[in-house]
């Protein structure tokens, strides 16, 4: 076979198995909408019907509507996931999707509870909206806080015995609390601390609790209304805040997901591979912390992340324990292992420290941004000094 059909023979192979790839991606995504769209469905019926599944299908009205209502949240869920999907690289995007899909499920379980055994003004829509920014990004954030609010609008319509009092007063609810969860959004993009961050939140509370109360008033309330509007408006900021915390590190965990709080607590020097790079390679971590910071300060200057640089400065020379008295910035009293090692295999020690990163990285379960960086940080080219 010529060359050039060699070469035609394994482009068509690639494109193969990469349209082989993408239609698999294509049929999980497809089963994790539905999926989350018939969850999402059993649980409001089950809490409409006091768990008496059967009821939502005792005649053909309510058969039509318990059918329908899956449709529609099919409808909306499909939204979202097309958003996202396009949006998302392809090597994390089934792991964005699931993880949406959950996080979008339990707040709205969250949120009808709430309504049903508190006050419909206590609804944390926000948790949704703040997980997603942190664990995702800011622009699947915003999509799930108007979907999710979206989803609740329907569900409420169809399931709450109608009346105009109570229709405003769940429009409303929606409303107040999804302006809410773009209030923690703004909040979050300042880069504040874990804690600062829940100090944030309660005053966003106390913010957003005079808004409910002008839009209880523009809505004719009583004066009581008016008062509970803005006093449950402020509860449901702070559920949406406490719940945020425990809620996040299980899920940055369970996924491997990396949030900017994350970055920051694997910078301190406490963190294992720092803390022995520190000791068995004091010139290697004197240069990765200088890496880290210009890392930082680039970052900032062109509108990146600057956690995640920083932290893929401080990590990006780990590999260098395996073997650190081969790297000129550890040799002490000008004793080099390299003089007694032939050219070849002295590159080769050198070069292997970007593998061998990624390898200590990922034995660490770090996230996996740091492992990709420590691997590709010399790039292709040839080594130099």
């Amino acid at each position: 076979m010529s060359k050039n059909k060699r070469k035609e023979s394994g482009e068509a192979n690639r494109t193969y198995i990469s349209e082989m790839s993408q239609s698999k991606q294509v049929a999980i995504s497809v089963g994790i909408l539905v999926l989350t769209a018939t969850l999402l469905w059993l649980c409001v019926l089950l809490w409409f019907t006091n768990g008496n599944l059967p009821e939502a299908f005792k005649d053909v009205s309510e058969t039509l509507s318990s059918v329908a209502l899956i449709g529609v949240l099919l409808f909306l869920l499909a939204a979202l996931y097309a958003f996202v999907y396009v949006g998302t690289p392809d090597k994390s995007r089934i792991k964005v999707l699931l993880l949406i899909g959950i996080i979008v499920l339990i707040c709205m379980v969250l949120c009808v509870i709430t309504a049903d055994r508190l006050n419909v003004f206590a609804m944390p829509i926000s948790l949704c909206a703040i997980l997603l920014c942190m664990l995702v990004n800011m622009r699947v954030a915003i999509a799930g806080n108007v979907a999710l609010s979206q989803v609740l609008l329907v569900v409420f319509m169809i399931e709450t015995p109608f009346s105009s009092g109570a229709m405003t007063n769940i429009a409303a609810s929606i409303f107040c609390n999804t302006i809410s969860g773009f209030v923690l959004l703004f909040l979050l993009s300042k880069n504040y601390t874990r804690i600062k961050f829940i100090i944030m939140g309660l005053v966003a509370g106390l913010v957003m609790a005079p808004f409910a109360a002008l839009v209880a008033l523009a809505s004719r309330s009583t004066e009581i209304d008016i008062l509970y509007s803005a006093l449950w408006v402020f509860v449901a900021n702070v559920i949406s805040v406490i719940l945020y915390m425990p809620l996040l590190p299980v899920f940055e965990s369970a996924f491997n997901m990396v949030t900017d709080f994350k970055l920051d607590e694997l910078c301190s020097f406490s963190q294992p591979l720092l803390k022995r790079l520190s000791i068995e390679a004091p010139g290697t971590f004197n240069h990765s912390m200088i890496v880290g910071n210009l890392a930082e300060n680039c970052a900032n200057a062109i509108g990146e992340n600057p956690h995640l640089a920083r932290a893929a400065g401080y990590y990006h020379d780990v590999g260098k324990l395996r073997a650190p008295e081969y790297f000129v910035e550890n040799q002490a009293r000008g004793v080099n292992p390299h003089d007694e090692l032939i050219p070849q295999v002295s590159v080769s020690t050198i070069t292997k420290h970007t593998k061998n990163g990624a390898s200590l990285i990922a034995e660490q379960r770090l996230p996996e941004e740091l492992s990709d960086v420590a691997l590709q940080h010399h790039g292709t080219s040839s080594v130099n000094y």
